[in-house]
């Protein structure tokens, strides 16, 4: 069983995630909050049908170290985030598996004080072989949900500056916790909302929580076109990813929204810096930089991209896959409603009547490839990646950028390929500006790994 990841913790639930371990692994979150000099913790969780087991096996280890918990109930993921920062807690702990699908659960985990989130997540899973412990009694509050979600309302709200122009939305929660929170929020700024799946079912009846799935979308588009409105958007389980469709069916992924979003930012801050990561479309930064910005490319992942945009001191940074944490207003962190609110923003403006199709219109017209997952065993990832980078290095005209994987800028287009952090596989990504351009750079590339698989084949055989 191996759980931890680069940014969280993740599992089958019932096959993975047994209450002993939950117990223990309560005991070495609050052993590592003691031994850090905190002494408060807000714990949270999703509405998954195996979250109060989890909940409860995970409190029990909690409360056996000495510090106070304060247990904020059923909620969101940005809500816990929040509550975190409210309560004047340490850190936060939230029981959810994000997008993934009704069997899968798990813990994301805030930490408040400075240092590095992935080099503390790492140490649990050793703290917890050695069962060094700091053991005492602990303290558990329970603060008022319906204070919190106000609290936390509030919080946004007094973040936004919207224009005067209003229009009706569609909203699809997935049956994840955004749901509660979609009529509240937007009735407050005056949005009518049509809302599919609002009820928080840990089923997922309809589809699994994510919005970066294609086919999941389908339901939305049909939607937005029914009710004649200029936009949908789309949450995940656990309402820390954002998706956006517009009123020609067509898809609005993260790093767009960075382009749409940034360009909104630069009007009011010249020369705000963004990040964004090795996925992202070429037009980030040559859309972002004729406005005056400073772009930053970084690794794939949550919370690599949030430590980079403080470090960098950046206004926003963003995933593909639909994760955007605002800085330029004190967040700090991914939070989807709060980012649908900011592109709300954007189109509220009175001196700018566009819709968002006419501001997706003014986005380059670029051919690209979904993620593709090309099967490969684990510990013949490294291999396979430097068989590719190395072929790839001796063709002329080229340029490769290492910092996650290996990205491939060619003359007509670039491709990026990196191991996944969740499957046995490596991720390809391509875009061109053409079609044929991108056929080209994806049959090269795929031809490479084929390569590097063969000849690895041939080379391990006799082991």
């Amino acid at each position: 069983m191996n759980v931890f990841r680069a940014y969280d913790i993740r599992g089958v639930a019932d096959r993975d995630l047994p209450d002993e371990f939950m117990r223990s692994l309560g005991l070495a979150i609050g052993t590592q909050l003691v031994r850090l000099g905190g002494q408060q913790l807000a714990l949270g969780r999703d509405a998954r049908l195996h979250s109060p087991r989890l909940h409860a096996a995970l409190l029990d280890g909690l409360l056996a170290t000495p510090i106070t918990v304060f247990d904020t109930g059923v909620l969101s993921t940005p809500q816990l985030y929040h509550a975190t920062h409210h309560l004047g807690c340490d850190t936060g702990a939230m029981i959810t598996a994000s997008h993934n699908p009704a069997p899968d659960n798990g813990l994301k985990l805030l930490y408040r004080a400075p240092g590095s989130h992935r080099a503390r997540l790492h140490a649990l899973p050793r703290l917890l072989d050695s069962a060094d412990f700091v053991r005492g009694s602990g303290r558990l509050v329970t603060p008022d949900p319906a204070a919190l979600q106000t609290a936390y309302l509030d919080f946004l709200v007094a973040r936004l500056s919207l224009g005067p122009r209003r229009f009706p939305l569609v909203v699809d929660a997935a049956h994840g916790m955004a749901g509660p929170l979609v009529a509240p929020l937007f009735a407050r700024l005056g949005f009518p909302v049509h809302a599919l799946s609002a009820v928080p079912d840990g089923r997922f009846p309809l589809h699994p929580p994510d919005p970066t799935e294609p086919a999941h979308l389908e339901r939305l588009l049909d939607a937005v076109s029914a009710q004649q409105v200029q936009l949908g958007v789309a949450f995940d389980g656990d309402a820390d990813r954002l998706v956006v469709v517009d009123d020609q069916r067509r898809i609005i992924w993260g790093d767009e929204l960075l382009i749409l979003l940034g360009r909104h930012i630069l009007a009011t801050s010249p020369g705000a810096r963004f990040v964004c990561e090795v996925r992202s479309t070429r037009a980030v930064f040559d859309e972002l930089t004729r406005a005056g910005g400073e772009v930053i490319m970084w690794r794939v992942g949550h919370t690599e991209l949030r430590e980079k945009l403080h470090e960098a001191g950046a206004a926003l940074a963003a995933e593909v896959s639909g994760h955007l944490f605002f800085a330029d207003r004190h967040l700090g962190y991914d939070d989807a409603l709060y980012a649908a609110a900011r592109l709300l923003e954007v189109l509220t403006q009175a001196d700018d009547p566009r819709t968002l199709a006419q501001h997706v219109d003014t986005l380059p017209r670029l051919f690209r490839t979904p993620e593709l997952r090309l099967p490969v065993p684990e510990p013949d990832k490294p291999f396979v990646l430097a068989y590719v980078r190395d072929a790839l290095r001796a063709l002329p005209g080229v340029s490769l950028l290492e910092i996650d994987g290996v990205r491939v800028q060619a003359p007509t287009g670039w491709a990026l390929l990196r191991a996944s952090n969740t499957t046995p596989a490596l991720a390809l990504r391509v875009e061109s500006s053409t079609a044929a351009g991108l056929a080209d750079l994806r049959s090269q590339i795929l031809d490479l790994v084929a390569a590097a698989k063969a000849h690895h084949a041939h080379v391990t055989l006799p082991r």
